[in-house]
């Protein structure tokens, strides 16, 4: 695996530093330069220098020709010989001969070994060109020249011209070139030395402040004014140790509060653990140098079927991520349940590295999960046990209140009936007093029939089944009303009601309420002037409260706690007649309806009732 620490402590050998390259190539670039344009004017100095001195040997070879022919002509071998030392006077000139046409020499000179022309008496023969033309043959030091004389007709004149000053001055042109080479090597290493100097320290730093790029220190490095490339280095590197100090700070606070919530395990690709965090050895139980390097099959509880880890494995191994609830083994052979969600890292060819594990202990919400259930279970036995008791005890209010309605019924009859014989048929034996006695027995047994009549109204309303539907309230107000205003057609009440208020409700029931809440207003407006009854909705944020007001008698507010109890009146019978059953009916149709109901008044001021339907 990489190792910063290993490149950092190994230093590379000298060739292989960019500071020794760039000096060294750098001096050798400029070497090399000047080596091949040495070479260039070389070539064109040599070659400059063999057109001269092939110009200078030819100018010289057909001059003599010209003048040696005349000497040819009269064969004065003395003046030929005079003529070739005259002409032999040329530095470069290293022989001169002078054939007939057939190749017997007449004259010849060379020059010596300290220089100097002499003649030289040569008695063979030599071979002159074939063509009547002049000759010119190069060789690696000198060249040779055939000029004829007449066309050869006469003879041939040879030159033996040396090209030593050519080779000198192209020895001297490579001793320079070479020279300046050699000095520019030197000078330029010193040069790029002193030049390189500050960027490759530049580059240096940068090196040593980018190894520390891992330790997220969030530090800046300093500029060092340099080349603009290595100062947008530097500014680069200042950036990305910004940003990785950023995202580092945030995979830091992240992890922590991972850490802090979760119970996090990371695998490699074989499934040992590489990574626990002290959450997962607090569950557990195992300490970190036991859990790492073994497989989660450590902590396997044998509670869970084989296909479950099958196809766990099978989704995280095709990089898929998996949630679900694992129920594992501390080490001291407990169980504990974790919803887990296993996160498949991927590498570049699209296949797991390693997966991480971010678990939750949800033991606690098992086991209450599991006891919950319990309780259901029993709960719908015990619902189920109270559903029948409450049928029976239904069953047995139905026949108490039969019973009440008929075996109490009769003795009332009776002694209603009794009392009102006695006082028709012995009028005449009874005082006053006697037959105020009766008349008050009467009443009694009377009003304990309106009591009857009222609690089994009560008890219906209780006991009946609902049948929900659209109501409109105001047609039920405007109904009730009409049917008091048939009843007693002598009052004349002011009636207002809203134009339409639709709920779902029973109307049956809800038919009730108005008879007992109107009913309440008509007779509590009796002795008003102007009376009115009015019937209204106020739309609050979130709900609709009804009400029905009136102008009447009212009542004391520090009696409105028992306005909807059984029986509890707050005017006396002689001055509103009623059993007190009316409003507590009300209260329980309200409540079967889901709603709330109250009262606000004060005596002689009126009252309202407001009500609310639903939640």
């Amino acid at each position: 695996m990489f190792s910063l620490e290993n490149k950092k402590n190994n230093k590379p050998p000298l060739i292989r530093r960019l500071y020794f390259q760039l000096v060294v190539f750098g001096a050798f670039a400029v070497a090399v330069a000047i080596l091949l344009f040495t070479w260039k004017i070389g070539s064109e100095q040599l070659a400059f220098a063999l057109n001269s001195n092939k110009t200078q040997a030819q100018t010289l070879v057909r001059n003599t020709a010209s003048v040696a022919g005349n000497y040819l002509v009269t064969k004065d071998l003395g003046a030929l010989e005079e003529l070739l030392i005259h002409a032999a006077a040329f530095p470069d000139v290293e022989s001169f001969t002078i054939t007939n046409s057939t190749g017997v020499i007449f004259a010849s000179v060379q020059r010596n070994s300290e220089g100097d022309i002499e003649p030289v008496f040569i008695t063979q023969q030599i071979d002159p060109p074939t063509s009547v033309e002049g000759h010119v043959s190069i060789f690696k030091k000198s060249m040779e020249l055939w000029q004829p004389v007449e066309n050869g007709s006469l003879g041939w004149v040879r030159l033996r011209f040396s090209l030593d000053n050519a080779e000198k001055i192209q020895v001297e042109i490579w001793r320079n070139g070479i020279t300046t080479a050699v000095l520019a090597f030197v000078i330029s290493i010193i040069i790029l030395v002193f030049l390189l100097k500050r960027p490759m320290r530049a580059i240096g730093n940068a090196t040593k402040f980018a190894r520390g790029l891992f330790k997220n220190t969030g530090k800046v490095m300093p500029f060092e004014k340099s080349a603009f490339e290595i100062e947008q280095l530097e500014h680069a590197l200042n950036y990305a140790s910004h940003q990785i100090y950023s995202s580092s700070k945030d995979l830091k606070d992240i992890k922590l509060a991972l850490d802090a919530h979760a119970i996090v395990g990371i695998t490699n690709q074989d499934g040992r653990l590489t990574y626990v965090n002290d959450k997962f050895c607090e569950l557990t139980g195992f300490k970190k140098d036991e859990l790492l390097g073994n497989r989660y099959s450590v902590l396997n509880s044998s509670q869970h079927e084989n296909d479950f880890f099958k196809i766990l494995w099978q989704t995280i191994s095709t990089g898929n991520i998996w949630h679900g609830e694992i129920r594992d083994m501390r080490k001291d052979g407990s169980f504990y349940w974790v919803d887990t969600t296993i996160v498949p890292f991927l590498n570049k060819q699209g296949k797991p590295y390693q997966y991480v594990g971010i678990q939750t202990d949800i033991t606690e919400r098992k086991e209450a999960t599991n006891q919950l259930q319990e309780y259901q279970e029993h709960l719908e036995e015990m619902v189920e046990e109270r559903t029948q008791k409450l049928q029976i005890a239904n069953s047995e209010l139905e026949s108490f209140c039969y019973s009440v309605s008929h075996d109490l019924r009769a003795p009332l009859r009776s002694i209603d009936g009794f009392s009102q014989a006695l006082l028709e048929d012995c009028t005449e034996q009874l005082d006053d007093q006697a037959q105020n006695y009766l008349n008050r027995v009467c009443a009694s047994s009377q009003r304990m029939g309106e009591l009857i009549d009222d609690l089994l109204k009560l008890s219906k309303v209780v006991r009946s089944d609902m049948s929900e539907s659209d109501v409109d309230l105001g047609h039920l107000a405007r109904q009730v009303i009409e049917q008091l205003t048939a009843r007693d057609p002598e009052r004349k009440v002011d009636f207002s009601c809203t134009s339409e208020c639709v709920v779902s409700g029973d109307a049956r029931l809800l038919l009730a309420m108005f008879e007992n809440l109107i009913g309440n207003a008509w007779k509590f407006t009796a002795h008003t002037e102007n009376p009115q009854i009015r019937f209204g909705v106020e739309h609050q944020k979130t709900r609709d409260v009804y009400f029905i007001s009136d102008n009447g008698a009212g009542f004391d507010e520090k009696y409105k706690h028992k306005m909807f109890e059984p029986f509890q009146r707050l005017h006396s019978n002689e001055e509103y007649e009623g059993t007190g059953i009316g409003l507590a009916t009300v209260q329980r149709i309200v409540r079967r309806h889901g709603g709330e109901v109250w009262a606000e008044s004060s005596a002689g001021s009126g009252a309202a009732i407001f009500f609310t339907l639903g939640e």
